[in-house]
């Protein structure tokens, strides 16, 4: 009963409440967000109705209860006090009052302790725009020569330094305004602004083919339209497959992008890439959500790819429309055969109009399954083999663990992936660098339906010595077919055993 009720408080202090039902698993932690909210509670009461009281104090509060040490409970009330009043307003402040708390043996010293936590200290868009300014002129040369390889994202360490405690979400939207709007390359010889931006766009392409390309540029009406919708200016994605439970390497991943939209005030997803019925299921799903709440993490949101399944179908029938998208015939071995060769399948140059008619047939269960695939029209001479044709949709009459027998067609991950990414809004899609190779098709396909391009960026893989990484190769090796709980695994479901 008084789970439920604490559950209730959570959620109507900004909490997620997916988040808020993992976290009461752990009777321990639930005792200690019952403490804070109950604090927190008594506090609100009197500030409810004032300018003081802030939106984000649910969060923070988690922080507290997350990052607070054992043995400093006695400082837990008069830091959520400086939450709920509005003091302490973002998760830098927590983190540095926590680091202070840390050390402090006495009392607190509340002058010394508001000095280390910057409150009262407000930094307006107008300062951070001067510091940008004036490491832009303080770096004007390096810029030039660089040109849109320079990384502008590092300006955001800089202003750092010297304005610890604006606001990153502040600092991130100047930042990106200078990205897109080139600011760095304005006018300094004569030359026009749009001459500038078109020849360094070039020379960018030029020079760096296999991460700069032509499809991955947005339109100014795209990029209007994403920055109205899109609800932070960092915004990225955890998006595992359930279809096995998460191993060390996951962990890595996880921390990567949780912790990028975190240093600067973003948010971000948790969202499964259920798009292959056959190897997934709802106890993988329950497991990985689970794994993330145990090492630290809240999500914006958990999102599903089959959330958007009626619009991946309506963009795979307007890619059809578009002569970019064909119904094949060959099997899973043709294929693969004929893409090594760069052949083209005897089915390619269908009209719409039949295209159109044998997708219907697929969709409607009318198709067996490996008779017939949706393949996208791309190039089957192309050196990246990524771009030869891939599969779009395939049969499947199996049942879905989120959406039963609703559908027998399903998107493959190279289709859903980037679609699901630009539906969300992602800013800053990060994998690990064996997916850089499916780049080309990532920004052919979202540039084929004009929609939001987001910027990809690949980070190495976390290797252990004499461990074996692979989820592939985990499952081959488990005992059980897809169980990585068993001890020697190195998986978090282990861990969490033995850390038990």
């Amino acid at each position: 009963m008084w789970k439920a009720e604490l559950e209730r408080v959570l959620v109507s202090l900004g909490l997620n409440q997916t988040v808020v039902r993992n976290a009461l698993i752990n009777r321990q932690f639930a005792g200690r967000l019952q403490s804070i909210t109950t604090i927190s509670t008594k506090l609100q009461t009197s500030v409810a109705n004032t300018k003081t009281a802030q939106p984000r104090v649910g969060p923070l509060l988690y922080k507290v209860a997350t990052k607070l040490p054992q043995g400093f409970e006695m400082h837990m009330e008069p830091l959520t006090q400086y939450i709920v009043c509005g003091k302490i307003k973002t998760d830098m402040q927590v983190e540095e009052a926590i680091k202070y708390l840390k050390g402090v043996k006495g009392g607190l010293d509340v002058e010394e302790f508001e000095n280390a936590c910057g409150i009262g200290v407000e930094v307006t868009r107008k300062e951070v725009k001067k510091v940008l300014n004036e490491i832009l002129e303080a770096n004007k040369e390096e810029i030039k020569k660089a040109g849109l390889k320079f990384n502008f994202d590092s300006l955001q360490y800089e202003v750092k330094k010297r304005l610890k405690w604006a606001s990153g979400k502040t600092v991130a939207e100047e930042i990106q305004i200078i990205k897109q709007n080139y600011k760095p390359l304005l006018n300094t010889n004569g030359e026009s602004q749009t001459a500038i931006k078109e020849d360094h766009k070039s020379q960018r392409l030029s020079k760096h083919p296999a991460r700069d390309l032509p499809s991955a540029l947005n339109s100014e009406d795209l990029l209007v339209q994403h920055r109205r919708l899109a609800p932070y200016p960092v915004v990225t994605r955890f998006p595992p497959e359930p279809n096995g439970f998460l191993h060390i390497g996951h962990a890595k991943a996880m921390r990567y992008d949780f912790t990028l939209a975190e240093d600067c005030e973003g948010i971000c997803y948790l969202r499964f890439d259920d798009t292959n019925p056959e190897t997934e299921s709802m106890k993988y799903i329950e497991s990985i959500k689970q794994d993330v709440h145990w090492l630290g993490y809240a999500p914006y949101k958990t999102t599903f790819a089959s959330d958007y399944f009626e619009e991946l179908y309506g963009f795979a029938v307007e890619l059809i429309k578009k002569e970019k998208a064909y119904v094949c015939h060959q099997s899973q071995e043709e294929i693969g055969k004929a893409r090594a060769e760069g052949t083209e399948s005897p089915w390619r140059n269908r009209s719409v109009e039949e295209n159109l008619g044998l997708f219907e047939q697929m969709r409607l269960g009318k198709t067996r399954e490996q008779e017939a695939v949706l393949r996208l029209k791309i190039d089957m001479k192309h050196a990246n083999p990524c771009m030869r044709d891939p599969v779009a949709y395939r049969v499947k009459h199996k049942t879905h663990p989120r959406t039963g027998s609703k559908w027998c067609i399903y998107p493959t991950y190279d289709f859903a992936h980037c679609i699901c990414d630009s539906l969300e809004h992602i800013t800053h899609s990060c994998c690990t660098l064996e997916f850089e190779i499916r780049r080309d098709s990532y920004y052919w396909l979202l540039n084929a339906l004009d929609i939001y391009r987001p910027y990809v960026w690949e980070f190495s893989r976390l290797n252990i010595s004499h461990n074996v990484l692979s989820k592939s190769c985990l499952l081959y090796t488990s005992p059980s077919p897809r169980d990585l709980s068993t001890s020697r695994m190195p998986s978090s479901a282990c861990k969490k055993k033995k850390k038990n």
